[in-house]
């Protein structure tokens, strides 16, 4: 519970006295936007508090990238000694509840969506699609069993059912993701399906990730919080909602399931698709 008296103290010595957020170690870009979220949601709110995070390592090279974030960001050594920090671990991610909407897509506009359009170019087109799978850590040994499921079999499934997720005949498939070496491997069945798939080096940038997939029409997504946000935003450039994820997200998590998603999306269910086929020896990491 916030300490009463420093609050008093606060807004003796504050006109408005900061409420610093700390957030999980560890987290990435894609949980810290939920965060983010919220401190501009609960700002339009409140006239009393100033909502920030406390800036960590894995943000300072986002905040460069979108510099308007700063503004919801507190710098470790700028926290004053009446500022009141609370560690919280709510993460904020559920859609419709912790934010609706309009509540996301006025962060976007504002924070993010001016520095993602400045790279708009004629390299996709509404024909193309591209494929978003977190591979890397997600299959590390300590995650593996809170996030892993087979996403060759998922992205097979989504492509034999094309019916059920008004797939066509695309002019390119492009994937990216945290591991294209690993895409090369196991997603070459997808040139079928396409007149050009590209898996370049290139996406194991992840600013260029959240790019390629923020600035595309037609996705398919994994259960990542940067998958979500590169949807969120997508959905908000494009004003087009042709998105395909799945409903599970995690095992840490009550029934599993992603509370993340835009009901706008096509959802690959639980009961069409079996998310507890872990790794197979084809998904293990080469």
């Amino acid at each position: 519970m916030i300490n009463f008296f420093k609050i008093v103290f606060s807004f003796l010595l504050l006109r408005k006295p900061a409420i610093i957020i700390v957030t999980p170690n560890n987290i990435r870009l894609g949980n810290h936007l939920y965060y983010l979220l919220h401190c501009n949601i609960e700002n339009k709110r409140s006239t009393l508090f100033k909502y920030v995070i406390l800036e960590d390592d894995n943000l300072v090279e986002w905040l460069i990238k979108f510099p308007e974030l700063r503004k919801l960001v507190k710098n470790k050594e700028k926290v004053k000694r009446l500022d009141i920090k609370k560690k919280d671990y709510s993460f904020f991610q559920r859609f419709g509840k912790d934010f609706t909407e309009e509540e996301l897509n006025d962060f976007i506009d504002v924070y993010i969506k001016p520095e993602i359009i400045k790279f708009e170019s004629s390299e996709f087109s509404s024909d193309d699609l591209i494929i978003n799978l977190r591979i890397g850590d997600y299959y590390a040994s300590v995650n593996e069993s809170k996030y892993g499921f087979n996403q060759t079999e998922y992205v097979k499934f989504i492509f034999n059912h094309s019916e059920n997720f008004s797939l066509k005949k695309y002019t390119k498939i492009i994937i990216i993701s945290d591991d294209q070496n690993w895409c090369k491997k196991h997603l070459n069945f997808l040139d079928k399906y396409c007149e050009e798939l590209i898996i370049s080096d290139e996406y194991n940038d992840a600013f260029k990730c959240l790019i390629g997939i923020s600035l595309s029409k037609n996705l398919i997504i994994s259960n990542s919080t940067f998958s979500y946000w590169g949807a969120y935003i997508s959905n908000r450039i494009n004003n087009y909602y042709n998105v395909i994820a799945p409903a599970f997200h995690s095992r840490a998590v009550q029934d599993e399931i992603a509370y993340q998603l835009n009901p706008k999306w096509k959802i690959v269910s639980k009961e069409e698709f079996n998310f507890d086929q872990l790794v197979c020896k084809d998904l293990k990491m080469p």
